[in-house]
């Protein structure tokens, strides 16, 4: 199966690991939407130079990294995901495109430990950072020193591989996945068609077209599908974000054969709205 397409969107992946100093954070059923803004916090106070200002007027704003970081864009050059237990949590940031003053990320996620997670502020120490972009994973901070360079963009299909002999698979929803329409679920055209939206408004941001067509998708049904309700006061916004959506698991046969290479970069880049927050976490399971 060819995925040359993938090439069109640069990414970078890091996955921090972070262990805790004393109670672990008793996150939960979504914790990338409290990392996301207490990362948002952290990044902010590493780089501004003008605190407590807002961005627009700021002479600076355009070598700044905030506004492609924490602002409401159309396409937000990054997604995360937080998947956590007693004994760590592991952080996986994935941007598209260059990565602005890589040092400042991994100092803004060093801050963020440190200055505690949840409403108890519960502290943790950054054991590693790993990252992944043109070659192999490097280790690139352990214990608080930086032991390694940060990798160049690499390309997305050296992360979003599918099986050579892949007749099918499992998808899991993890968190909410919002397809733009509250009043009905979501259809496996839906999940489909929002990986394809993704993928080509990435790459579009990356300043590339991708030209591969994908057919049009056939029906399917959820194994499980439910909805969920989920709100959180903004930092950034007045008022609260509605984050709201669906949960579930499809399994798909050899008919969504064309669809493989876009559904493995969509648990990679993620899907719907939110990403940024963790929304549309995707987890494959391939059956060979």
């Amino acid at each position: 199966m060819s995925a040359a397409w993938m090439a069109a969107i640069p990414t970078t992946m890091a996955v921090a690991t972070l262990v805790p100093l004393a109670e672990p954070w008793r996150a939960g059923p979504f914790p990338a939407i409290t990392v996301h803004g207490a990362l948002g916090h952290a990044l902010r106070d590493t780089v501004c130079v003008r605190p407590g200002e807002p961005c627009e007027p700021c002479p600076y704003v355009g070598d700044c990294m905030i506004p492609g970081w924490l602002k409401q864009l159309p396409t937000p050059p990054y997604a995360i995901a937080v998947h956590g237990s007693e004994a760590e949590i592991r952080l996986r940031v994935v941007a598209f495109g260059d990565v602005p003053r890589s040092t400042a990320l991994i100092a803004a996620i060093h801050r963020m430990a440190a200055a505690g997670l949840g409403p108890e502020r519960a502290p943790y120490r950054v054991a590693r950072i790993d990252a992944h972009g043109d070659g192999a994973p490097t280790v690139v901070s352990r214990d608080g020193r930086d032991v390694g360079r940060w990798p160049a963009p690499g390309a997305l299909v050296g992360m979003a591989v599918v099986p050579p002999r892949a007749r099918g698979l499992s998808i899991d929803v993890l968190t909410p996945f919002s397809h733009g329409h509250h009043d009905r679920p979501p259809e496996i055209t839906d999940l489909v068609n929002a990986a394809v939206l993704r993928v080509r408004a990435l790459a579009r941001a990356c300043g590339r077209e991708i030209e591969h067509r994908w057919p049009e998708c056939p029906p399917g049904s959820w194994d499980v599908r439910r909805r969920v309700s989920v709100d959180r006061r903004s930092w950034s916004a007045p008022g609260r974000q509605n984050l709201s959506g669906w949960l579930g698991r499809v399994r798909l046969t050899e008919a969504f054969t064309p669809w493989f290479d876009v559904l493995a970069a969509a648990a990679i880049v993620q899907v719907g709205r939110g990403t940024t927050r963790g929304q549309g976490q995707l987890v494959l399971t391939w059956h060979c």
